[in-house]
């Protein structure tokens, strides 16, 4: 028994030798059956590559061949006898019928290269992703996944809009202007695409948007108007860089606070222009909102004066050398007493004098002849306010009548201080001010300015501790 498991023992090692020896000779059949099938592959390629050469040189020589035959033909045939139209046609058709084999075998040629190539790259061993690539493509996939998440949340809006710098323009005017609103995203939209939007309107000269932690300021620096005019229908806009504006159906609600400039041709705009400009750095805009009107105006000694109509009932007076002195008559009007007073202004004296409006006419070398006159006679006395001569008693019974208007004064500063109390203020569009149905008064947040309707001047006067 001992003897039979030993042989069974010695038979089975055998058979795992021989097997063993089986499989490595396998694997290097397999080995080198690759290697040989690539290199008959390759050997293949080139032969088939030599022989379409080979046929390609072989075809031209035949066709070269062809066509010197005919046309060896042709000539023998024409010197013997001449070639009928039939004859003609037959052989241009054999000619047409071998250019055409020719072609068909260029072409067949070609699908051959073209299927060995394809299946050369077919054999290509296609390269796996690098660690380099996997990496960037994950970052590509959570950057849109982020910017997606933050597109619809309510971070990305904005919370607070606010707008500095702007006058003719109210606040939602620009935010139209630039297509934004709190549903705007931002910091998706671009601050210089916004800009370009806004800077398109004439009146612009200059935007910049600032963002901050959900709030988004615009900053607008526009051209200082002075008033606007009409021609042809249309309204315009003088700026005191005299540049004229068209003004837009969707503005013309926002011309409420601009003097009306009317009487002037082309050249007198300029000039008026040319000389605000000196003063360009002190002109405000709440001087340019006590102007009602601005016409031209000639005198006996000045036949280019202007004159400024204040919507407070005043007039002011200038000729255009002494236009500079516009600019002091916010200091004036505290000093004035009454109302509709005529102003003249003298930028050679540095004043605002306080005329007779009566006497705009009258020429400063009359004034003068007229004081003189006065103080010569010892009833009478020189007002340098009014440029009036008057009588002593008449001044002593007016100072008597000054505790009479003392008296208003305090009923006026009464009515303002009224006026501060009212709660029932309602925006007026036709107007531009807030309005109280319960006082019939208006009001100004901006400047903090009570107005009433003044029914004699058609326009809006503004009260005063003096009226």
């Amino acid at each position: 028994m001992v003897e039979k498991s030993k042989k069974v023992a010695k038979k089975k090692k055998k058979t795992l030798l021989k097997r063993n020896k089986n499989m490595t000779v396998q694997e290097d059949v397999s080995v080198t059956g690759q290697q040989e099938i690539v290199e008959n592959k390759k050997h293949l390629f080139s032969r088939n590559k030599k022989h379409s050469k080979q046929k390609k040189i072989k075809q031209e020589d035949i066709s070269k061949t062809s066509q010197q035959k005919i046309v060896e033909e042709q000539s023998s045939n024409e010197k013997n006898t001449p070639l009928n139209q039939e004859q003609k046609e037959t052989v241009q058709e054999n000619v047409s019928k071998e250019n055409q084999q020719e072609i068909d075998k260029e072409q067949s040629a070609k699908k051959k290269k073209h299927f060995f190539s394809r299946k050369k790259k077919e054999h290509k061993k296609r390269k796996p992703l690098t660690l380099k690539a996997t990496y960037i493509l994950c970052a590509i996939v959570l950057a849109l996944s982020s910017l997606s998440v933050y597109y619809f949340s309510d971070d990305s809006k904005v919370k607070i809009l606010a707008c500095e710098g702007n006058y003719y323009y109210t606040d939602a005017q620009i935010y139209d202007l630039a297509k934004v609103s709190r549903s705007t995203r931002l910091w998706l939209v671009p601050s210089s695409l916004l800009e370009s939007r806004i800077s398109k309107e004439e009146l612009i000269k200059k935007v910049s948007i600032q963002k901050s932690e959900g709030k988004m300021t615009i900053k607008v620096s526009e051209k200082f108007p002075l008033g606007y005019y009409i021609e042809d229908g249309q309204k315009y806009i003088l700026t005191v860089d005299g540049d004229s504006i068209l003004v837009e159906d969707a503005y013309k609600d926002n011309l409420i606070h601009l003097p009306l400039i009317s009487g002037f041709d082309e050249e007198q705009l300029q000039q008026l222009c040319e000389a605000l400009q000196e003063v360009k750095d002190d002109l405000t805009h709440d001087l340019i909102e006590k102007i009602s009107e601005i016409i031209p105006f000639s005198s006996s000694y000045d036949a280019n004066m202007i004159q400024f109509v204040m919507r407070d009932g005043n007039s002011v007076y200038s000729s255009l050398n002494n236009l500079s002195m516009i600019v002091r008559y916010s200091e004036v009007l505290t000093q004035l007493k009454g109302a509709s007073a005529c102003l003249v202004l003298d930028a050679e004296h540095l004043a605002v004098d306080k005329i007779n409006c009566e006497d705009i006419t009258t020429s400063r070398k009359e004034l003068q002849e007229q004081k003189t006159a006065c103080e010569a006679d010892d009833d009478k006395e020189w007002d340098d306010e009014t440029n009036t001569c008057q009588d002593i008693k008449k001044k002593e019974e007016s100072e008597d009548s000054t505790d009479e208007d003392e008296s208003s004064q305090e009923q006026s500063g009464e009515l303002i201080s009224s006026l501060q109390t009212v709660d029932d203020w309602e925006y007026d569009e036709f107007s531009g001010f807030y309005i109280s149905q319960s006082a019939q008064y208006y009001w100004d947040p901006n400047s903090n300015t009570y107005y009433t309707y003044d029914e004699s001047i058609g326009d809006f006067r503004a009260l005063t501790n003096e009226d």
